[in-house]
């Protein structure tokens, strides 16, 4: 089933199934969201939650025993449940059972909430422990956007461009930061061992399809806002990610699709050859028995 919420600007479309957003559009009904292919990336804006990435082997072990889970997790491939909707918010829950306890066993509800803020899509995560352990996650979004936003453009006209995250020591001014790449194999899995001097990604970054032959380039120290932008009109969307520290940007690999996602991530895919073990895995996120873990980001568009 989908959900619309609106505002006198925008509307979006949001499937029960996953808590996945379908559909950007502007009051004219221009789309901005990809809208699938059976040929390459059937999804929209997958949410990632209580994994992102691969699992190496498909499993990882918690107190001594092995789960066995599909890619980014399973909120994606679950039923949410609609527990507030108005005009323009809506909140969606997913709340442990016997399935999910198969292949996560905590017992937690976790929630997104969509809310129409102006030109503004706010996303927020809300994860809840309800057992007695404490429970270690990882959330994330997915998002793909249409490239090129207006006819006449091509995907080569636009970039992406990464937040100014530190001040020049002498001016005082903002300068442009490039992040670091986290180097994968070639089966998409974090290498464990990465360069002492890892590659830094050209800000802006032009795109051009053959970016994603290597699949996705995840990057660190990428500040907390990334563009995408049109060079010829200047139209933009920005995802804002204050809470995530890490940054995706992906297409179908070895493709000219007319799409581009940027993906703020809270933490990383497993190591090649490592079965993790979820408790030891340094960047999970954690969250102690009845407490509640939120992130809020957002997508603003300039169109």
């Amino acid at each position: 089933m989908e959900k619309t919420i609106r505002n006198g600007q925008f509307a979006a479309r949001i499937s029960t199934h996953g808590a996945e957003l379908h559909s950007i559009q502007d009051a004219k009904g221009k789309e901005y969201l990809w809208q699938g292919d059976e040929t390459t990336w059937t999804d929209h804006a997958p949410v990632l939650f209580p994994y992102i990435g691969r699992f190496t082997d498909g499993r990882y072990s918690y107190q001594g025993a092995d789960y066995s889970m599909q890619i980014h997790g399973l909120a994606m491939y679950s039923e949410f449940t609609v527990t507030e909707e108005s005009d323009s918010r809506i909140t969606f829950a997913l709340a442990d059972n016997e399935e999910t306890r198969k292949q996560y066993p905590f017992s937690f509800c976790f929630e997104v909430t969509y809310e129409w803020i102006g030109n503004r899509l706010e996303v927020l995560y809300r994860v809840k422990n309800t057992g007695t352990d404490p429970m270690y996650f990882a959330v994330g979004g997915h998002p793909g956007f249409c490239v090129p936003f207006e006819e006449g453009e091509c995907f080569e006209d636009y970039q992406i461009e990464f937040s100014d995250s530190r001040k020049d020591a002498d001016s005082g001014k903002q300068c442009g930061q490039k992040p670091k790449k986290v180097e994968f194999s070639e089966d998409c899995y974090v290498l464990p061992v990465q360069p002492k001097e890892p590659e830094r990604i050209e800000n802006p970054l032009p795109l051009k399809h053959t970016l994603f032959d290597h699949d996705a380039i995840v990057m660190e120290d990428a500040g907390d806002t990334v563009t995408l932008k049109s060079r010829k009109s200047g139209k933009s969307i920005t995802v804002h990610f204050p809470k995530m520290d890490y940054l995706g940007i992906w297409h179908w690999p070895k493709a000219e699709v007319p799409y581009v996602c940027l993906e703020p991530w809270s933490s990383l895919p497993s190591r090649k050859g490592i079965v993790e073990d979820l408790e030891k895995k340094e960047d999970m996120l954690k969250v102690s028995a009845g407490e509640v873990y939120e992130n809020l980001w957002t997508i603003e568009l300039e169109v």
